[in-house]
Protein backbone atom coordinates (compact mmCIF):
# COMPACT_ATOMS: atom_id res chain seq x y z
CA UNK A 1 0.00 0.00 0.00
CA UNK A 2 2.26 2.79 1.15
CA UNK A 3 5.96 3.00 -0.65
CA UNK A 4 4.83 0.53 -3.53
CA UNK A 5 7.92 0.61 -5.03
CA UNK A 6 9.88 -0.77 -2.42
CA UNK A 7 10.48 -4.36 -2.70
CA UNK A 8 12.02 -6.40 0.75
CA UNK A 9 14.53 -8.94 0.06
CA UNK A 10 14.60 -10.49 3.95
CA UNK A 11 16.50 -13.79 5.06
CA UNK A 12 16.83 -16.02 8.06
CA UNK A 13 18.50 -18.96 9.09
CA UNK A 14 15.27 -19.93 11.48
CA UNK A 15 12.84 -21.93 9.45
CA UNK A 16 10.09 -20.94 12.04
CA UNK A 17 10.79 -17.10 11.22
CA UNK A 18 10.56 -17.99 7.54
CA UNK A 19 7.16 -19.74 7.96
CA UNK A 20 6.09 -16.70 10.21
CA UNK A 21 6.69 -14.15 7.62
CA UNK A 22 5.09 -16.75 4.70
CA UNK A 23 1.92 -16.48 7.10
CA UNK A 24 1.83 -13.53 7.98
CA UNK A 25 2.73 -11.33 5.46
CA UNK A 26 1.60 -13.59 2.60
CA UNK A 27 -0.27 -10.63 0.49
CA UNK A 28 3.47 -8.92 0.11
CA UNK A 29 5.17 -11.96 -0.71
CA UNK A 30 2.03 -12.70 -3.33
CA UNK A 31 2.78 -9.35 -4.49
CA UNK A 32 6.41 -9.83 -5.24
CA UNK A 33 7.48 -6.71 -2.98
CA UNK A 34 8.54 -9.21 -0.57
CA UNK A 35 10.93 -12.56 -0.74
CA UNK A 36 11.84 -14.58 2.27
CA UNK A 37 14.82 -16.47 2.20
CA UNK A 38 16.24 -19.70 4.28
CA UNK A 39 19.70 -18.24 4.64
CA UNK A 40 22.30 -16.66 7.25
CA UNK A 41 23.67 -13.70 7.45
CA UNK A 42 26.82 -15.36 6.22
CA UNK A 43 25.51 -16.09 3.07
CA UNK A 44 25.07 -12.56 1.59
CA UNK A 45 27.92 -13.28 -0.74
CA UNK A 46 26.28 -16.30 -2.02
CA UNK A 47 22.97 -14.84 -2.32
CA UNK A 48 24.03 -11.95 -4.51
CA UNK A 49 22.59 -13.48 -8.29
CA UNK A 50 19.31 -13.89 -6.27
CA UNK A 51 19.30 -10.33 -5.08
CA UNK A 52 20.03 -9.03 -8.71
CA UNK A 53 17.03 -11.00 -9.79
CA UNK A 54 14.83 -9.63 -7.51
CA UNK A 55 15.55 -6.23 -7.37
CA UNK A 56 16.84 -6.10 -11.24
CA UNK A 57 20.02 -4.54 -10.54
CA UNK A 58 22.65 -5.36 -8.33
CA UNK A 59 22.91 -2.51 -5.83
CA UNK A 60 20.21 -2.53 -2.08
CA UNK A 61 19.64 0.65 -0.67
CA UNK A 62 19.48 -0.28 2.88
CA UNK A 63 21.01 -3.35 4.61
CA UNK A 64 19.35 -4.07 8.12
CA UNK A 65 20.26 -6.60 10.30
CA UNK A 66 18.96 -8.15 13.32
CA UNK A 67 21.31 -9.88 15.16
CA UNK A 68 19.39 -11.04 17.85
CA UNK A 69 18.03 -14.17 19.08
CA UNK A 70 14.22 -13.78 19.14
CA UNK A 71 11.79 -15.29 21.80
CA UNK A 72 10.28 -18.02 20.82
CA UNK A 73 14.04 -19.11 20.41
CA UNK A 74 15.10 -18.63 23.68
CA UNK A 75 11.50 -20.38 24.98
CA UNK A 76 12.51 -23.45 22.98
CA UNK A 77 16.36 -23.52 24.41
Amino acid sequence: QALPHIKVLAFDQDTAAIEFGQKNFSEHVQSGRLKLVHANFSDLRRLQQEMINFFGHSGVDLILLDLGVSSPQLDQA
